[in-house]
């Protein structure tokens, strides 16, 4: 990113491949304007900024002939003022009839007239350098644009507010008064330029530790809330593990609300996973149907239940099914013949229950459903309900993501060694070069325009128009 030519024009689509409504192009960069209106049929005279205005674009057509050929489209043009756009530059968006060929064509006219077509993000990206957003805000948008729920979407929204960079600003600020406090010290005492400065009421050894207790409690609690806020911006996974042939992909279908996978009467119908994702309680849940679990000697099924042992290892929740008209007819939980999944916190649930004489008793831990009738689905979705209810972290922590979070834990051990330093003694311009370190770190989160290698990382995975 560090080595793009911020004297060009770019351009790129706005909006997804595909036909559509509308379709947008976006140009930015000081010849915005003269590009995106030599286009025009008829020139536009005294063009004004933040204004929209509906055009005849001619847009050129490769074709073997002499003859030139174009395509006309109606476009509405807005146009942007340098300083009053989403890159601070001056900024044209083109909003087409949403076919993707007059979109091609369009973005090809305009790299014809000079335009050079974006890189991945580098709409953002100019953004960024031109201090609209700072590298937490250009992480959010991106955020914003892939949330796959209503509280990913807040969390995205709240860092692209700028909440989670005060936090870090803060934290940043105050090591900078404790280093300046240090530098004084550090300075009046090699010099004695005044023997009447009272060094003890710039900063003590029980005032430093004080602040850095409380710093360090600060950024404790920002990395639990990083770290349990992952589920928020992620989303649930639940997978539907038990033996075979006790109509787990029934419920799969019942608790979706239509058929996805296919049923059968024969075991190991299953062979490998499916998975289906929807919002619950404002939050993506991703269910997934797994293959049975046994001992076979079948390698294609062999693998499925290998993925299904996966699956109940590192999902969010499980759910154990068993099937009530079972041989046994005991409907305790049943360890996997393996041996090798802890389902101590596996939801139990007793499938086919519609047949059975008449309908099983309340029983703690289990939920009893019929996957063929959705008799007692809606109870098993109030399970699942009060689970992603549960996930309740303060906003403003919860939007760190997890670059954030690293470099917050990056600081946090050159407090603590800071702290242990201050402990045993050492002087304070020792505990400085720690303190240093951590405000480094802290940089990170926002700003970072040293390291080549993280820009890249933040920006690579945007589209092209953004």
């Amino acid at each position: 990113m560090s080595g793009y030519d911020l004297s060009d024009t770019i351009v790129a689509p706005a909006t997804p491949a595909g036909r559509s409504a509308l379709g947008v192009v976006r140009l930015s960069g000081p010849r915005a304007w003269d590009i995106a209106l030599s286009l025009a049929q008829r020139p536009l005279r005294k063009p004004l900024p933040q204004r929209a205005y509906i055009l005849r674009l001619a847009l050129p057509v490769p074709h073997p002939s002499a003859d030139p050929q174009v395509l006309v489209d109606n476009a509405v043009v807005t146009l942007w003022a340098n300083g009053h756009s989403y890159t601070d530059e001056p900024m044209v968006e083109l909003a087409l009839h949403g076919n993707p060929l007059l979109i091609k064509r369009c973005v090809a006219a305009c790299v014809q007239q000079g335009a050079r077509l974006a890189e991945p993000g580098e709409f953002t990206f100019r953004a960024y350098l031109s201090g609209k957003l700072d590298l937490a805000q250009a992480e959010a948008v991106q955020q914003l644009i892939g949330a796959g729920s209503t509280r990913a979407l807040q969390l995205a929204a709240t860092s692209l507010a700028g909440q989670p960079s005060a936090i870090v600003h803060g934290w940043v600020d105050r090591l900078t008064r404790l280093l300046a406090s240090i530098e004084v010290i550090h300075d009046y005492a090699a010099s004695d330029l005044d023997a009447s400065l009272d060094l003890s009421s710039l900063l003590t050894t029980e005032h430093l530790l004080s602040e850095l207790g409380e710093l360090t409690s600060e950024m404790r609690e920002a990395q639990d809330a990083a770290q349990r806020a992952a589920p928020l911006r992620e989303g649930i996974t639940v997978a539907i593990c038990g033996p075979p042939n006790v109509g787990k992909s029934t419920l799969f279908n019942a608790l979706l609300g239509h058929e996805r996978a296919l049923t059968a009467p024969e075991p190991g119908t299953t062979r490998d996973y499916l998975s289906e994702s929807l919002e619950a309680e404002g939050l993506k849940l991703t269910l997934v149907d797994t293959a049975g679990y046994r001992e076979t000697a079948d390698a294609l099924e062999a693998a499925g239940v290998r993925r299904s042992g996966d699956w109940a290892r590192s999902a969010d929740r499980v759910l154990w099914v068993t099937a009530a008209d079972a041989a046994d007819g005991t409907g305790a939980l049943p360890a996997p013949q393996t041996g090798d999944l802890d389902l101590s916190d596996a939801l139990h649930v007793m499938t086919r229950c519609d047949l059975l004489p008449s309908w099983p008793k309340p029983r703690a831990g289990v939920i009893h459903v019929s996957g063929l009738t959705g008799q007692g689905v809606q109870a098993l979705w109030e399970v699942l309900y009060n689970y992603a209810a549960e996930i309740d972290v303060p906003a403003t922590l919860a939007a760190f993501s997890e670059r954030q979070a690293a470099r917050i834990s990056e600081g946090l051990q050159h407090l603590e060694a800071a702290a242990s330093a201050t402990t045993a003694g050492l002087p304070f311009d020792a505990v400085a070069t720690d303190l240093y370190s951590a405000r480094e770190a802290f940089h990170g989160v926002y700003e970072r325009a040293d390291r080549s290698a993280v820009i890249e990382q933040v920006f690579s995975s945007f589209c092209v128009g953004k």
